[in-house]
């Protein structure tokens, strides 16, 4: 099928635009839909091919103009995936829930036949070991996560789920698109060149020197990433999979979508980055409990004073504890084949680019003599206070 025209919400980010470009190369037009479009310098679009509304999924007017005449929704829009977003539930539950619920009547009212929903690991990930998980595992307790925003993909997933075949409004007998069929796809940790959430995060740590400590309920922590061009390309297939000419074979279903190949030590991973910044691979191991109580007080302090947490307990448990998951299902039902699998070659070379740049900007524009504290003091002083703190409460409740 080409030539067709697809929406994507929460389209003006980075992963949003590298579906889009993605798309458009498949010979179709783009609709995205956000609240803001970021500059991506490693994503370009074709503005021919293209369409950009600014809104919100919460905007049921803004959101079917977006929805007209498409074929298929990519609703990829969501909050509180990481730091203090992640601690505003009211928030969270608005985007996620209610406005998921609003593109699934979109697209029932618009007669768009295919919905293909951007969920996350977490809807089965806790606080506990999973080892090569597959999609017969049960959702999560939702009284176990330690933060809104896995609830709310749950809550999210399980509804776009249980409307695959929902009847269109303008169904008729002598369609084969009458119902709207839908699934999930669980991604853990998108990276990429670019890539503004989980790579910069990491690389601006580096850079910082705050990278300073590994951390683990074991030895060895394993866990997947989601490459940004391997999460693409599971995202049109699936699209591809829920064509009445491919038998829907992926309505109601939800895959996981990660990187192939052996899993990854959570720290490891990150070592090409580490290297290509001169940042010396941290030496020093704390126990998961105590670093899982740093983070505790970091939201805490955040919830007091609006300082933004270096990392939550989320963060925490999916850095900290054991978590790969199987792909079994998406290479049979949709084809997916990950290629470059953990491979960080074209993100180190972008944000050696990126931070070149950024430090020539900056020596441009120093007009005032002064020393900033140093983050990396800063850290290391809260860590401090933290293990005291932790030993202090040990004395007492002993």
């Amino acid at each position: 099928m080409t030539g067709s025209r697809f929406c994507v919400t929460g389209g003006g980010g980075y992963f949003g635009q590298c579906l889009a470009k993605e798309l458009q190369a498949q010979g179709h037009h783009v609709v995205l839909l956000d609240i803001q479009f970021v500059d991506s310098p490693a994503v370009r679009l074709r503005e021919n091919a293209l369409t950009r509304i600014k809104g919100s999924v919460l905007d049921r007017k803004t959101l079917e103009e977006a929805l007209v005449a498409c074929d298929a929704c990519f609703h990829i829009a969501a909050y509180g995936m990481s730091g203090s977003p992640s601690l505003d539930s009211k928030r969270t539950h608005e985007v996620n829930v209610v406005g998921t619920e609003n593109v699934i009547q979109a697209c029932i009212k618009l007669n768009v036949p295919r919905l293909v929903f951007a969920s996350s690991v977490g809807v089965v990930f806790t606080d506990q070991e999973i080892v090569n998980g597959d999609e017969t595992m049960p959702y999560a307790p939702l009284d176990k996560h330690v933060e809104y925003y896995s609830v709310s993909k749950t809550i999210a997933e399980k509804r776009v789920l249980e409307m695959d075949k929902a009847e269109l409004a303008g169904a008729n007998k002598t369609s084969q698109e009458n119902e709207l069929r839908t699934c999930a796809l669980r991604f853990r940790g998108i990276y990429g060149p670019g890539e503004p959430r989980t790579t910069l995060r990491t690389a601006e740590m580096c850079r910082k020197g705050l990278m300073m400590i590994t951390f683990g309920q074991k030895k060895e922590c394993l866990t997947q990433y989601s490459g940004v061009d391997n999460s693409v390309q599971a995202c049109r297939l699936a699209e591809e999979a829920l064509r009445a000419d491919r038998q829907c074979r992926a309505g109601g279903q939800a895959y996981f979508i990660v990187d192939g190949g052996p899993p990854v030590d959570s720290f490891q991973f990150w070592r090409p980055l580490m290297d290509s910044m001169g940042i010396e691979y941290p030496r020093y191991r704390l126990p998961y409990k105590l670093v899982y109580f740093i983070a505790f007080l970091m939201e805490c302090l955040f919830h007091l004073t609006g300082i933004e947490p270096v990392f939550t307990r989320l963060e925490v448990n999916l850095i900290g504890v054991t978590n790969y998951y199987s792909i079994d299902k998406a290479k049979k039902d949709l084809g997916y084949r990950p290629t470059h699998n953990h491979d960080l070659k074209g993100t180190v070379a972008y944000f050696e680019k990126f931070f070149a740049d950024q430090t020539a900007i900056a020596d441009e524009s120093k007009t005032k003599p002064g020393r900033p504290l140093d983050p990396k003091l800063l850290f290391f002083l809260m860590m401090v206070g933290a293990v005291f703190l932790w030993y202090a409460l040990d004395f007492v409740i002993e």
